[in-house]
């Protein structure tokens, strides 16, 4: 777009596909008339609603608007704005391209007069759908209807609501959680986004993800593999096609896109149950899953609506897909970067033209990518979530597919308000002529409309960089005890970063007076303390850890109990973050645990003022085990521990999973400390560590540090599928797991029992240390 360009044209968000400027200007006055279709008026109520309110705070006289339908309006949701000296003319050839015209016709009007020029556009895909996940994390119903309006702006047309217990079923209430939404109120929410002009597609789950239902008494005899897993629902059991059938029918009213999502991703133990076991062997665990899911979309088409389903477990089960009914909306979700298609997950991330395997069997796909996609930080990916959108779009127009549905996940760290800068950047292409654009200048833009300010843009992308990730740093985070906070790590890196998020937080407050919804930028600054305090904690304790076998070490409480006092008042920014969009009733878990450390770090001061010092947890042994996590797909690792190098002791069990779409593309790797306390040092002489599941990782290191003592590796020994075990003697890496989890995959369906599919051990290194 030109820089000559008057701003108000420069500004429009998202960034138009033409805009052809004219000489003159459009004053714009207090009265407005309006001609347009008569069917379209209560379609376009918000937006004229708004028209009016901003002409009303002009000076007297009028300006006339033509809404027109049918004259270059670049098909299905586009538009042509016209502006002249005389009145501005809106061609659309349907309601919803009238409502886009308005919307920018809006924009234009934050200036005084509108220049004259004319705007044609239309969207890149024809359903841009964004997903809430209320299943995890229950927003109240005036939150959703306040983002509504975000999402209308940003022209998503389909809202998904993911529902798990967060809704109260008439046909099963037992099921609902303590706040959940009655139908009534998830009504209201449907009828505020039916105004705004996105159809809603309620989301259940059908099959697998059920410890809602499994875990409650009443419905604990559906559950297909207890005791050894729970939560994946009996596919035979015919009281579960009873409930199914009901929920179904619950939902229906909501379905105002036409379509009930049934769920059934990560359903990889089928047959398990007396019911089931038979029918595995017949037709196997791709059959029974096809079988149920044909089942449950003629329920969702009995009642007039469009089954849909994940699509994930067709790439572990692809031979039944012939099988699938062909009406049934496959959702394809990845949520990293492509490097020219999306990955298998289970199969360490191996590619796959995924879209060409449905499309050769007559089934119609979205593409899901996520804006945000895990629990365990307060803090969304902006890069990694923006590529991601944009691999799917492309890759989405490659194969002649026109849907989207961004998702968000497990949101229950944070407030919801923060995933609309990211949100609003992918817009920018999936509507918007942004495709081209960079990330950084899609967040920009977003953010320059959500939150009047570009600045915004770089502090995400900052406390981004800076963000916790993987299983190991879940596991580091929610250490219940001060021995597993310890790292043994240079103290001053951390507390760099935790000055750079407290500059951050400095920074956004900065910009809240002029901030039009500071509400996100609230979120982000409630992030930012936390991700300051976190670095601080980490930094401070190893700091604390060396100093208590110094002559410093009763300056050791003054660390804990600065510690403690943060960790208060970041839980009370938190508290008030959760509270702003959440239930009185839901707790709310990050502030919760900050508490329990600042408890804990209390109960430690009190604990060195009467024991002592050396009696702290920090002086404890642990062994630390170096994970570069470059390969690695559902794997976990096991460490255990011997004397004499005979008989050894589980310690840990510990995930080796990245949400990292850098790692995912080999284009980083970062390296990974896990910390096992032992009691006593002797009994780490030697070290086992055990691959397990179907996937890969490097080994770096293992050593045992007690105090400012360290043993390490004088001997090592591989077994199974490991490289260059004796590597680490010299400081070298060991590479661990199964080089090919899809045949390991299939080797385990093969043999008739896939359920200790995480558990399977193939590769193991074993360490002496001194």
């Amino acid at each position: 777009m030109s820089l000559t360009l008057p701003h108000s044209v420069q500004s429009l968000y998202p960034t138009p596909r033409q805009v052809a400027l004219d000489a003159g200007e459009c004053r714009l006055h207090a009265e407005l008339t309006l001609e347009m279709p008569t069917a379209w008026g209560p379609l376009l109520i918000p937006e004229l609603s708004r028209l009016g309110a901003v002409l009303a705070q002009r000076s007297p006289g009028r300006v006339h608007v033509t809404i027109r339908q049918g004259e270059d309006s670049s098909g299905p949701e586009g538009y042509q704005l016209h502006v002249t000296q005389d009145g501005v003319t809106l061609n659309a050839g349907d309601a919803a391209g009238a409502r886009y015209g308005l919307r920018t016709l809006l924009q234009l009007c934050a200036s005084a007069a509108l220049p004259c020029c004319t705007i044609t556009d239309w969207p890149t895909l024809r359903w841009r759908g964004i997903q809430i996940d209320l299943g995890r994390v229950l927003e109240r119903p005036e939150t959703v209807e306040r983002l509504i309006a975000h999402y209308a702006e940003m022209r998503y047309n389909v809202l998904q609501l993911y529902l798990e217990n967060a809704l109260q079923f008439p046909s099963a209430p037992a099921l609902a959680r303590p706040w959940a939404w009655t139908l009534e109120q998830a009504m209201q929410v449907v009828d505020c986004a039916t105004r705004y002009g996105l159809g809603v597609i309620p989301a259940l789950q059908s099959l697998g993800h059920c410890h809602w239902v499994t875990g409650h008494p009443q419905y604990a005899d559906l559950d297909e593999c207890a005791p050894k897993f729970t939560g994946i629902l009996c596919p035979e059991h015919p009281r579960t096609s009873t409930m199914l059938h009901g929920m179904i029918a619950d939902v229906a009213p909501l379905a105002t896109a036409g379509m009930i999502h049934l769920g059934m991703d990560e359903v990889t133990h089928l047959g398990q149950c007396a019911r089931c076991a038979p029918l595995r062997a017949e037709i196997g665990e791709g059959g029974i899953f096809v079988r149920h899911a044909n089942r449950v979309a003629a329920m969702v088409r009995a009642v007039g609506k469009r089954p849909a389903i994940w699509g994930d477990m067709f790439h572990y089960f692809p031979q039944p897909l012939e099988d699938l009914d062909t009406d049934i909306l496959i959702f394809d979700w990845y949520y990293y970067r492509f490097r020219h298609t999306p990955g298998i997950e289970l199969f360490g991330y191996r590619e796959d033209d995924t879209i060409a395997v449905f499309r050769r069997h007559g089934l119609d796909v979205w593409g899901c990518p996520s804006s945000f996609y895990t629990a365990m930080m307060p803090l969304c990916l902006p890069a990694e979530s923006i590529e991601n959108a944009r691999d799917w779009t492309r890759y989405l127009l490659q194969h002649q597919q026109q849907g989207i549905m961004v998702t968000q996940w497990e949101l229950s760290p944070v407030t919801i308000d923060t995933c609309l800068p990211i949100e609003g950047a992918i817009a920018g292409f999936i509507w918007g002529d942004g495709m081209a654009a960079p990330a950084e200048a899609l967040l920009q833009q977003a953010c320059a409309h959500l939150c009047s300010s570009t600045e915004v843009a770089s502090c995400l992308q900052t406390l981004g960089a800076l963000r916790f990730h993987g299983h190991a740093a879940r596991r580091w985070l929610r250490a219940t005890d001060l021995a597993q906070m310890r790292t043994n790590e240079a103290p001053e890196p951390d507390l760099d970063r935790a000055a750079t998020c407290d500059a951050l937080v400095a920074s956004m407050t900065d910009l809240l007076p002029r901030a039009q919804h500071a509400e996100i930028i609230k979120g982000f600054i409630a992030a930012a303390r936390w991700l300051a305090y976190t670095y601080r904690k980490r930094g401070l304790i190893n700091r604390a850890a060396a100093m208590l076998f110094t002559e410093s070490a009763a300056d050791v409480p003054h660390i804990l109990a600065r510690l403690r006092d943060e960790a208060l008042t970041v839980a009370e920014a938190f508290e008030a973050e959760w509270r702003r969009n959440r239930f009185p009733e839901d707790p709310a878990p990050t502030p919760q645990r900050l508490r329990e450390e600042a408890r804990m770090f209390e109960q430690e001061i009190t604990a060195m003022s009467t024991q002592g010092s050396r009696t702290s947890q920090l002086t404890s042994p642990f062994i630390a085990v170096d994970v570069i996590d470059r390969f690695a797909a559902c794997c976990q690792l096991h460490v255990e521990t011997s004397r004499d190098g005979q008989t050894f002791t589980r310690r840990a069990s510990c995930w080796i999973l990245q949400f990292d779409s850098a790692a995912v593309l080999r284009e980083h790797a970062d390296l990974i400390r896990y910390i096992v306390t032992v009691d006593d040092p002797g009994e780490a002489a030697f070290v086992r560590v055990v691959a397990a599941g179907p996937g890969r990782f490097v080994l770096r290191n293992v050593s045992l540090h007690h105090g400012t003592r360290q043993r390490s590796i004088i001997d090592a020994q591989g077994e199974g599928l490991v490289e260059g075990a004796e590597g680490l003697k010299t400081g070298g890496e060991a590479v661990l797991g199964h080089p090919d989890p899809e045949h390991l995959f299939r080797e385990l369906e093969a043999a008739g029992n896939s359920s200790p599919i995480y558990t399977i051990e193939h590769g193991q290194v074993t360490v002496r240390l001194a």
